[in-house]
């Protein structure tokens, strides 16, 4: 999940987002405390609800004892019920039965308390001293349930593990059910991020293309129009799994929306209308001709509420523009009852459904104006469908990509693992050197799903760091102008690291080149990545007929990412003459 990090408190974690559910592993109660205090503390100055389910070594006495220390205010923050300390075995174990059900209704009831109460949200710690060898599995099957559970809700959880009793085998348990674990030794620190949280964006993300492509069939099949506008309604609120959405038209005229298409709102009418007027969501979302994210409704103060959001209790809304030829032509929205953030994937993958829609409006406002033009009806169906063969195509490849990846690298060094720790006597050195190269290629592996410098330390950093090890591997002599640029909105900065990405890839697979030029720089308002090489070139106008029918992905693929990010894309090449690329994106999402 993404939107506005929170403090963690805990510095080698920096900040993280609503949804994050991480482990601690500890030697002595000091170590607890030194890690689980500051923790909760940047949750109080953040407004949150704290709730600690403690165990031992810690008691309630202990714990008030060390908030006192940290922080002279506590008592009035206890008085208030911003914290909340209970027992763990109590709250997990009810009548000697760990009901997960009951447990996730419990959590939900308690982050809409948080939120009646006017707490941003939840942050959770819990000791797990108290678990006995027969309990284990049963609570890491419900670690796995919650980890699923928690990445949709406003809450951070803490789990924390004491590393005396955990075991091998228990700590390999408990990081696979967490995205990230971390360690503290007398003092010192350890991290390291698992691969369950890349893997479950990359299932998520699988599906949302998958959906995709499913909606472009369905475009071309389906003949009316309100066909296909009620299917991307349900399909957008099933696949981000929030319920309920709506499709509305825009009437300039009458400076309003009206809804065309709903999905889980039987309490809205078709026609149902919202005004256009200053300072709403809609308004600003259509004015800017981009994705709005409202993580918070009820607090959020820069916007005032339609009848819709304010009447039902909209608790979180996900909004993209369905463009149209001179004027944005409506919205696509999705709405959670309960608070949740949504991530880059969410916001990119709703916006594709609206492009999809975008062009299947396209198609049905030609037809009606010029039913005799039979190539043009050709044009549009041929788009459609290999905008649906080119999704379903990237989808498999990262699928395969993964696999082998897994499989080759993974598999066998895992199966070394075993080897050595199987043999008489243990090789548990060979063993280690095995696990460090096993989490390299973790690390590998998830820097080319999303590198994680392009988060911490922005693009230019990111452009430098990916430019400097294409080069090393490509061979090529490498001509670097990288200018500080002001932070942007993560869509642009992530478009524009893609296209520089698929560039440099193309120089190597297609160029033969010596030089390759990569420039990034400021230009008035507007901020310009250039790729350039000196290679063969090629016949633009063939290779474009090519993306068109679906048998080249990288052009197109280029194009539609600058396109998201509002940007420009020009290409410029011909046979023996090298080619640049050429982005450009507006300066307005900058820091």
């Amino acid at each position: 999940m993404t939107g506005q990090l929170r403090r963690s408190g805990i510095p080698p974690v920096g900040g993280m987002p609503w949804g994050t559910h991480f482990c601690l592993f500890f030697e002595t109660a000091a170590d607890l405390l030194e890690t689980s205090i500051p923790y909760f503390v940047a949750g109080l100055e953040q407004r949150e609800l704290c709730f600690w389910l403690y165990s031992e070594p810690l008691t309630e006495a202990s714990i008030t004892e060390a908030f006192e220390r940290a922080m002279p205010g506590y008592a009035s923050y206890r008085e208030r019920g911003a914290i909340v300390l209970q027992p763990a075995r109590a709250w997990y174990y009810r009548e000697g039965v760990l009901d997960w059900p009951g447990l996730r209704a419990a959590w939900e009831k308690l982050t809409q308390e948080s939120r009646q109460k006017g707490f941003a949200g939840l942050r959770i710690a819990g000791c797990n001293t108290w678990l006995e060898e027969e309990q284990w599995d049963t609570f890491q099957q419900y670690e796995q349930d919650f980890d699923d559970a928690a990445s949709g809700m406003q809450m951070i959880v803490l789990c924390a593990y004491p590393l005396a009793t955990t075991g091998a085998a228990g700590i390999l348990d408990v990081a696979h059910s967490h995205e990230l674990a971390i360690a503290k030794r007398k003092g010192v620190w350890d991290m390291v991020e698992t691969p369950a949280l890349r893997l479950k964006q990359l299932a998520q993300r699988n599906r949302q293309q998958f959906t995709i492509a499913e909606l472009g069939q369905t475009a071309i099949r389906a003949r009316e129009l309100d066909t296909l506008l009620n299917e991307a309604a349900t399909c957008a609120a099933e696949t981000l799994g929030t319920g309920r959405s709506i499709l509305w038209e825009v009437q300039p005229e009458q400076n309003c929306m009206f809804l065309r298409a709903s999905a889980g709102w039987p309490e809205l009418p078709l026609g149902a209308t919202v005004p256009l007027e200053d300072a709403s969501p809609a308004l600003r979302a259509v004015q800017q001709d981009r994705p709005l994210v409202i993580a918070d409704v009820a607090n959020d103060t820069r916007f005032t509420k339609s009848w819709v959001l304010r009447n039902y209790g909209v608790a979180s809304v996900l909004a993209a523009v369905i463009r149209g030829r001179e004027r944005p032509w409506g919205l696509l929205s999705v709405h959670s009852m309960t608070p949740r953030t949504f991530s880059d994937d969410d916001t990119e993958f709703l916006q594709s459904m609206a492009n999809v829609v975008a062009l299947a409006i396209e198609r049905d406002e030609h037809e009606r104006a010029e039913r005799g033009k039979e190539d043009e009806r050709v044009r549009l169906l041929a788009r459609m469908e290999a905008l649906s063969r080119r999704l379903l195509l990237a989808q498999e490849e990262e699928r395969r990509r993964l696999s082998i990846e897994l499989h080759d690298q993974l598999g066998q060094i895992l199966t070394a693992v075993k080897i050595n720790i199987g043999s008489a006597p243990p090789r548990l050195g060979d063993a280690m050197e095995n696990i460090d190269q096993a989490m390299q290629s973790v690390r590998d592996l998830a820097l080319e799903l999303r590198p994680s410098v392009l988060d911490d330390l922005g693009l230019g950093a990111a452009l430098r760091s990916h430019a400097d090890r294409f080069a090393q591997q490509a061979g090529l002599e490498l001509h670097l102008s990288v200018e500080e640029i002001p932070r942007l909105d993560p869509p642009v900065a992530t478009a524009c690291f893609r296209v520089a990405q698929e560039a440099l890839t193309n120089v190597a697979r297609h160029a033969s080149a010596k030089n390759v030029w990569l420039e990034l720089h400021r230009a008035s308002d507007a901020v310009e990545l250039i790729v350039r090489d000196d290679g063969l070139g090629f016949d633009l106008d063939a290779a474009s007929d090519r993306a068109v029918r679906g048998a080249s992905l990288g052009l197109i693929g280029m194009q539609e990412r600058v396109s998201f990010a509002a940007g420009a894309l020009a290409i410029r090449t011909a046979p023996g003459r090298g080619t640049e690329v050429c982005a450009r994106f507006p300066l307005r999402g900058a820091a």
